[in-house]
């Protein structure tokens, strides 16, 4: 099954980020930090994404694995979460499924890259979007899939990409033993390096402004607002992977190989 109807519908996290993490956690031990068990290279929907968040005011913040894709506390189906691994930033603050944790329950998904696909012909060709300095094919482009390109210098999280999220814990849900914790990445319009590929793309946040968007303290929603409608500065690079990705199922860094037959790009 592909996840090309919505925005970053697959993730990689292929090392622990430690160091940028203590950026938000410096008086915690990383190596005491819930960061799963291995490389990942493809996380679908309904599975575990790292997060950062702070449970409440008077809490530190920490990690945590978190489903993917919300389940609102009001909602009896789990199965909802399926359908809602993505919140439109125009409408985060209004919608039903996600204004209260907007409010209060703000997070921040890690990754080093994410997927997109598009229509070439008849087949759906991957793309990883990445930071640059991940990219050892990278070199300039003029924004066109197929070709590396980068964003402006401005100083973004270095190897991680910092998603706007929110997360919420239901009251009656229990999966193994405790409460189900989902969450969501929030998405808008999509800057001039990724619109080529898609017309939306991730929220993403450096750090002075991951540090407020964490806080369940800080209540201003226009800055809130402003920072997901904002178009992102934080350099990327862009560059086909195999079809192999497509599969959910698949795993391992044959996902994000180059494409084995470059006809099948153009």
């Amino acid at each position: 099954m592909l996840d090309s109807e919505f925005v970053c519908g697959r993730l990689t996290l292929r090392s622990p980020p430690t160091q940028w993490c203590q950026q938000f956690l410096p008086h915690v031990d990383p190596d005491g930090l819930d960061w799963g068990d291995a490389a990942r290279f493809n996380i679908a929907p309904t599975q575990p994404v790292l997060c950062v968040l702070q449970p409440g005011p008077a809490e530190t913040a920490t990690t945590a694995m978190i489903r993917w894709g919300l389940v609102p506390a009001w909602s009896d189906d789990p199965g909802v979460g399926s359908r809602m691994i993505n919140a439109r930033s125009e409408t985060v603050d209004t919608k039903p499924s996600f204004r209260s944790a907007f409010a209060r329950q703000r997070c921040l998904v890690l990754a080093d890259g994410y997927y997109e696909w598009k229509t070439v012909g008849k087949t759906k060709q991957p793309y990883l979007i990445q930071p640059p300095e991940l990219d050892g094919t990278q070199s300039p482009g003029s924004g066109t899939p197929g070709s590396e390109t980068r964003g402006s210098e401005t100083p973004g999280s270095g190897t991680v990409l910092v998603m706007a999220g929110l997360w919420d814990t239901h009251p009656t849900i229990v999966v193994d033993g405790q409460p189900l914790r989902t969450c969501t990445i929030l998405t808008t319009a999509a800057n001039p390096i990724t619109r080529p590929i898609h017309d939306r793309m991730p929220v993403l946040l450096d750090v002075d402004r991951g540090r407020h968007w964490i806080n369940p303290e800080f209540d201003d929603r226009a800055a809130l607002k402003s920072w997901c409608l904002s178009p992102s500065e934080i350099e990327l690079a862009v560059r086909p992977v195999q079809r192999y990705v497509n599969n959910a199922r698949h795993e391992g860094p044959r996902c994000i190989d180059p494409p084995q037959d470059e006809r099948l790009l153009f």
